[in-house]
């Protein structure tokens, strides 16, 4: 997320709503989320 957010590819947006879908507990920020899936 180089661009704070502000510029998000269609992928990554599916990957944050999925993940919020799944687990919608989850008490991360997007930038946390996609610093976790930039990790695996």
């Amino acid at each position: 997320m180089a661009s704070s957010g502000d510029i998000r590819s269609a992928r990554l947006e599916g990957a944050l709503q999925h993940i919020r879908q799944v687990l919608p507990e989850l008490q991360a920020t997007d930038s946390q989320l996609a610093q976790a899936i930039l990790a695996i």
